[in-house]
């Protein structure tokens, strides 16, 4: 078949690739493009197009790609489609615009300048991108990933759509994402893929005409690349490029599959996750180096590495230190080869995700924590949450020996709270600690003539500290997943909400989670307890008070508070920016909220 190059008319969109040599060797990218793409699975057949050349731009080239792809639908059939592929680069200076027709191995060929597979070249540096076509342009769609904790409460990517978004975008709410891909009044950019996107083409003349003004471009501002930012916008998180001042880790997580751009990278993470489990580790390391403990669930076996990320040419690198076996290997290798796969949280509020490091964009924001006694006669374990047991023994919290968080808040917790002591017909104490919980405790109480003028529902969630140690720092990961849950279940305040749940655990579980008595050792409810709790929450109507209470206490007040105010280190500044914003969604559905820590 012979093909008119003339008449071809491709989407003008380009992988943008940036020679890592001052005088590339265009021939040479040839042949690396070529052995990428011709060494998939053996399938793919290429045969060179005469390209005409082109006043600026230096090197022209074109490929038609034929490739045998078994059809989706074929199951254990061998029944292949047959496929045309077109491949093309143009190049001036040190820039290289590669065009690929299909989605699968436009992907491919990124992966290979990220990995080195196309040698001497490597994807051009965001911040090219940011200034040559988003910079000063409006912003009409921004695709945005998620750098904080994967929790129900918050989307791990969202995409936003609007005329101009400079003013659509939530300093405060969206101030976690970072953008991964932007259209704006200029172009789309893709940035996570180092891509730029334009418009169809009439002709080839057409599209080289396009690659001319973007390689202009690109030059004109790689020129001035150090004095660049890559801010997008100033209320989304911003990535950087060293890691001064970063750390320590205080959470790694993998990434969701169905976040990452290509079928086969997505199913390949998937693997990895319903294999290994990974968190944290013990080991001492430097404040960017992450130790990670790996399980195997199919062995059981566990390994301790060291991650350790760095940028080389301005790019992220992960590398792995430490003693791996062989059971191992093949995730350190996928790990290392695409660093998109995992997340890292730092104390700092940097995030290693989406392959690159980001800095979430926090204001200082007026919050006052309370600090309670968690040894008033009794010294409690601050890091207990809940009475230990492998099916937890909520009734243990009524005995002399447990010193969990659990029992602090029915024995000395609810009078250091300012909430009544359960009495009967008057107030309850319900524990509704279990999966799909509304909170770990709900507090309810009826007005009296000398006390409250309106019912009060309070829910209280309890988290336990990090460490027991009384030189424990600041940690915005200690508040961020019990202040998320605390959030989620705002919807389920209300007090007709709230019966059903109640009722249910009421039948199943009888007396043994609801008290209407001050706290006494080896303490039981009948029944009836809660029979006359329900009775009473369907008495409230919507003339009702509510508040949320988180109890965490791993921050303490001695490195809270200063004799000059409150402390002002970046931890406390991200605490406050956290616990904030927690307010403001609990004062939106007219509810209180408050945070407890440790009053040492």
């Amino acid at each position: 078949m012979s093909i008119a190059v003339s008449a071809l008319a491709p989407y003008a969109s380009f992988v943008v690739a940036y020679s890592t040599v001052a005088a590339p060797d265009y021939k040479l990218l040839q042949r690396n493009l070529k052995a990428v793409l011709s060494g998939l699975n053996g399938q793919i057949k290429i045969s060179s197009l005469a390209t005409p050349t082109y006043a600026g731009i230096t090197s022209i080239y074109a490929f038609h790609a034929k490739e045998k792809r078994p059809a989706s639908w074929s199951g254990s059939n061998t029944i292949e489609d047959q496929l045309n592929h077109l491949v093309a680069y143009f190049a001036y200076d040190r820039f290289a615009l590669i065009y690929v027709s299909d989605a699968e191995l436009k992907s491919e060929v990124y992966d290979a300048l990220y990995d080195g597979r196309i040698k001497n070249w490597q994807p051009a540096d965001e911040r090219t991108l940011v200034n040559s076509y988003i910079t000063g342009s409006t912003l009409r769609t921004l695709w945005l990933g998620g750098t904080h904790r994967n929790v129900t409460v918050r989307p791990n990517s969202k995409i936003i759509s609007g005329p101009d978004l400079r003013d659509a975008i939530d300093p405060f709410g969206d101030s976690t994402f970072v953008a991964g891909a932007v259209r704006s009044s200029k172009a789309g950019v893709s940035l996570k893929r180092s891509g730029l996107w334009f418009r169809p083409s009439k002709n080839w003349g057409d599209c080289c005409d396009v690659a001319k003004a973007v390689l202009d471009v690109l030059v004109a501002t790689q020129a001035s690349l150090s004095t660049l930012s890559s801010t997008v916008h100033h209320g989304l998180a911003t990535r950087v490029f060293d890691f001064t001042g970063v750390g320590p880790a205080y959470a790694v997580e993998w990434e969701e599959p169905d976040t990452l751009k290509g079928k086969h990278r997505a199913r390949k993470l998937a693997g990895l996750k319903d294999r290994f489990e990974i968190e944290l580790g013990t080991a001492s390391v430097a404040n960017k180096d992450v130790p990670i403990l790996i399980t195997d669930t199919t062995s059981g076996a566990t390994c301790s590495l060291i991650l350790q990320p760095d940028f080389v040419a301005g790019r992220l690198v992960l590398t792995f230190s430490g003693s791996c076996p062989k059971a191992f290997a093949e995730l350190v290798a996928t790990v290392t080869s695409d660093p998109e796969l995992i997340k890292v949280y730092y104390e700092t509020w940097h995030t290693l995700a989406h392959a690159s490091l980001s800095l979430a964009i926090v204001q200082d924001r007026p919050f006052n924590l309370e600090f309670c006694d968690f040894a008033p006669g009794t010294a409690y374990c601050v890091d207990m949450e809940k009475p230990p047991g492998a099916s937890v023994p909520i009734a243990n919290i009524c005995s002399v020996a447990d010193l969990s968080l659990f029992k602090w808040v029915f024995k000395d917790g609810l009078a250091q709270l300012g909430l009544a002591q359960p009495a009967t017909g008057q107030c309850w104490l319900y524990c509704d600690d279990g999966s799909g919980e509304i909170a770990d405790f709900i507090h309810i109480e009826l007005p009296t003539a000398a006390g409250i003028a309106v019912p009060r529902i309070t829910l209280i969630h309890v988290k336990g500290a990090n460490s027991d140690k009384a030189s424990r720092k600041i940690s915005v990961g200690a508040y961020e997943v019990v202040t998320a849950q605390a959030m989620k279940n705002l919807r389920r305040m209300s007090s007709a909400s709230i019966i059903p749940d109640l009722a249910t655990s009421i039948g199943k579980h009888g007396g043994m989670r609801v008290w209407d008595q001050p706290w006494s050792a080896g303490l039981v409810s009948t029944a009836a307890t809660g029979t006359a709790m329900l009775a009473a929450l369907r008495t409230i109507t919507a003339d009702c008070e509510y508040q949320v209470i988180v109890v965490q206490p791993h921050v303490l007040k001695s490195k809270y508070q200063t004799p000059s105010g409150h402390a002002t280190g970046p931890a406390a500044i991200q605490l406050r920016s956290l616990l904030f914003g927690a307010q403001l969604a609990a004062q939106a559905v007219g509810a209180k909220f408050r945070v407890v820590s440790d009053m040492r």
